[in-house]
């Protein structure tokens, strides 16, 4: 070959070489510059600028009369920007030591060529002071953050939850509603200029702010709510408790309070055990408070009457051969004493009466099984057998409050239905939402349904009376107030599947003023050490809470006078506390004579008379002030029911002004006290006049005794048969 085929070819070969490189250099420009290009695009701007999302402030959370329960303040983040540190190890060392962080793996962070480098968020005034006292002036920088805060401390933490370092609600209320609460941010990009400095650079609307919630709780109740379950907690060393107080009219939840606790200001610190909702979220068999849902079935059915006699059956009674005993031996218990005793063999008995369908049937009537949907996550529904999974024990267990799983907010809500004349309010948490420009939106409540008539309501509030005045929760009672509730003390299951002789849930649910509830609540306590009973220690928590409830919402006392002028103070020196009187002979028998509109009026011929006082036999507190008040008189009163005596008697001539002391009653009056002129009546009043009866002496005492029992009788099975038909809502 010769020299210039040589030279050519090593031209040739060289030419092509040029066109291969030339065709690579195309092809990767074509890559970077057509194909590529937003990626090495990213890839550019993340060398030489970062984006920084700084939160909005969020909404307050305030009480029911504007207390803030958890607000947002304004608080120091420190950041860096790495290509201006001298020395980044010695950077991060310092910084390290004065926030109290792990100086190797803040290095990390920081060398990791990010233009922007967050070191701490959200840090105190404590931490900033150390931080401006190592020297790192123009290398360390501060932005201005919000963060949430709780000003009360724990009051409340289950319900309001907390909030997360970026801003973002983590459990409770501010998690369910961090959508509502939580305000629109601001964005910054961070640009680095050719002699490395950084320009900081807003390129979206600056930061608003989120909605406030108003709660449906009251700071002062739920204060003695947690105080008095902390103290509960400390005296029967429980595991864990919870009480809840709302208006059983409204729904609106007053307190909610759960121990363990946690302060939701250091809730990183805090155990998933202690931040349980366990009035919401806890499932246990409810016991005997559980019973009042059997009476009830049984009440509105017309399965069962209050002066209805039942064989205990000396403590023990057999179940498809299983024999369930009581905690005492009864031989027979009318069914208002199956109540006050709490009496398990007395409910089962009525439970068999009722039958497996119709017990289930209102077992759901009254919301168990289902979530209250109070407005909280995490609530539980319970647990409720169908129908089909119910075995041949099963009727037994329910009636007595086992067998069937619910939660503290579930029963409390079936009992508020009772103290609303039979109507279910569901619960609720939520009042109101306040926009930023003050706008206020009332959360839509959800629709009441009625559950069981108001005279079974009646007669049901007239047997917990009695539990509270006689029965296993006397200490439950309120000086002044009347109080109707009942007691529940629950074997837990222990590991083995068998019920537990050591470990036990002790409950009490109730309301009042009975008359006219204002407030219920209920208080449950987890396996007490000690005494363990529900009438013994979670009684006692009712009380002093529902004190405190009603002294804050201003409920008067049952025991006021009630004067038509408003004016006046009543003469209490005659009358026990909690409504017991002593007078005569008069004693307190089990209840026989539901609470109902006195249906055999009594119209008295003093009633007609100017100055005379008029016959208010047989009515209720109401009806009697009323009329007392037509003729210028005042009342005091003492007792529950119906007016069963009065102080001047009827007829009697008594100047305006004169203060009327009447005795209620529950029960049927003795007819030892009744006037013969009103056992002289009662024929006309009835509408017929019987045969009298014979065999009875010259003065016809007798004669006039087996009368009135009669009428009495007839008046007892007219009040106490409830209707069939529900009452409209």
């Amino acid at each position: 070959m010769s020299g210039e085929e040589f030279l050519q070819r090593r031209i040739r070969r060289l030419l092509l070489a040029i066109c291969l490189a030339g065709a690579v250099v195309l092809a990767r420009l074509v890559e970077i510059q057509l194909l590529r290009t937003n990626t090495f695009q990213k890839r550019a701007r993340s060398q030489h600028e970062a984006t920084v999302r700084l939160e909005g402030q969020r909404g307050t959370i305030t009480d029911r009369n504007g207390r803030e329960l958890a607000a947002s303040i304004e608080v120091d983040s420190v950041f860096v920007h790495p290509w201006q540190l001298k020395d980044a190890s010695r950077t991060a060392r310092l910084l390290a030591t004065a926030l109290g962080m792990e100086p190797g793996a803040l290095q990390a962070r920081i060398l990791q060529h990010h233009p922007f480098v967050w070191i701490k968020r959200k840090i105190s005034p404590a931490e900033r002071e150390r931080i401006e006292r190592i020297g790192l002036k123009g290398e360390v920088h501060f932005a201005r953050e919000s963060k949430r805060f709780y000003p009360r401390g724990s009051l409340g933490a289950h319900a309001l939850g907390f909030v997360g370092t970026d801003g973002v609600g983590l459990e409770g209320l501010e998690k369910d509603f961090d959508g509502t609460i939580r305000g629109e941010g601001a964005s910054f990009i961070v640009l680095r200029d050719a002699k490395g400095g950084a320009i900081l650079q807003q390129v979206q609307e600056p930061a608003r702010p989120g909605a406030s919630i108003e709660l449906t709780l009251d700071e002062t109740i739920q204060h003695a709510a947690e105080e008095e379950l902390d103290a509960a907690m400390a005296r029967t060393r429980s595991a864990k408790g919870a009480i809840i107080v709302a208006d059983p009219r409204s729904g609106d939840v007053l307190a909610i309070a759960s121990r363990p606790g946690f302060d939701p200001n250091r809730f990183s610190i805090a155990s998933a055990a202690q931040r349980r909702n366990i009035a919401i979220g806890e499932r246990y068999e409810p016991g005997s408070t559980f019973k009042i849902i059997t009476a009830a079935t049984g009440l509105e059915e017309g399965r069962v009457r209050p002066s209805e006699w039942f064989d205990c059956g000396n403590g023990s009674i057999v179940v498809n051969t299983v024999r369930i005993r009581d905690h005492h031996s009864y031989s027979s218990l009318t069914f208002s004493d199956v109540i006050a005793k709490s009496s398990n063999v007395g409910i089962i008995r009525l439970g068999l009466r009722l039958g497996a369908p119709l017990l289930h049937s209102y077992v759901g009537r009254f919301g168990f099984g289902q979530s209250t949907e109070v407005g909280l996550s995490g609530e539980a529904e319970g647990i409720v057998n169908s129908l089909p999974r119910w075995s041949a024990l099963s009727v037994a267990s329910v009636s007595m409050g086992q067998e069937i799983l619910v939660t503290p907010i579930q029963m409390l809500q079936a009992f508020s239905a009772i103290a609303n004349g039979g109507i279910l309010t569901p619960p609720h948490l939520v009042k109101a939402v306040v926009l930023p420009d003050g706008r206020r939106i009332e959360t839509p409540l959800r629709p009441s349904r009625r559950v069981v008539s108001t005279g079974t309501t009646r007669t049901l509030t007239a047997l917990m009376e009695q539990v509270v005045l006689s029965g296993t929760g006397q200490a439950a009672a309120i000086e002044g107030y009347r109080v109707a509730g009942k007691t529940g003390t629950a074997q837990k299951i222990g590991p083995d599947g068998r019920y537990s002789h050591s470990q036990h849930v002790s409950s009490f649910i109730g309301f009042a003023p009975a008359g006219a509830p204002k407030v219920a609540a209920i208080v449950v306590l987890d396996d007490p050490k000690g005494a363990y009973y529900g009438g013994d220690v979670a009684a006692p928590s009712f009380s002093r809470v529902m004190a405190r409830a009603l002294e804050r919402l201003r409920v008067m006392p049952d025991e006021e006078e009630i004067p038509p002028s408003g004016s006046g103070k009543p003469d209490k020196t005659q009358f026990a506390s909690r409504g017991r009187v002593a007078l005569g002979q008069v004693k307190e028998a089990p209840l026989q004579w539901p609470p109902s509109p006195p249906l055999l009026s009594r119209a008295s011929a003093a009633d007609g008379v100017s100055g005379a006082v008029p016959d208010v036999f047989g009515l209720s507190l109401r009806g009697a002030v009323s009329r007392l008040a037509e003729r210028g008189y005042r009342a005091v009163s003492s007792g529950n029911g119906f007016v069963v005596t009065q102080d001047p008697l009827a007829g009697s001539q008594a100047e305006e002004g004169t203060v009327c002391r009447l005795l209620l009653s529950a029960d049927p009056p003795d007819v030892t006290l009744l006037a013969a002129a009103d056992l002289q009546r009662m024929p006309v009043e009835s509408g017929r006049a019987p045969a009298v009866p014979a065999g009875t002496g010259s003065d016809g005492r007798n004669r006039r005794e087996v009368w009135a029992r009669t009428v009495m009788e007839a008046r007892i099975l007219m009040v106490a048969a409830p209707r069939r038909r529900h009452e409209p809502g």
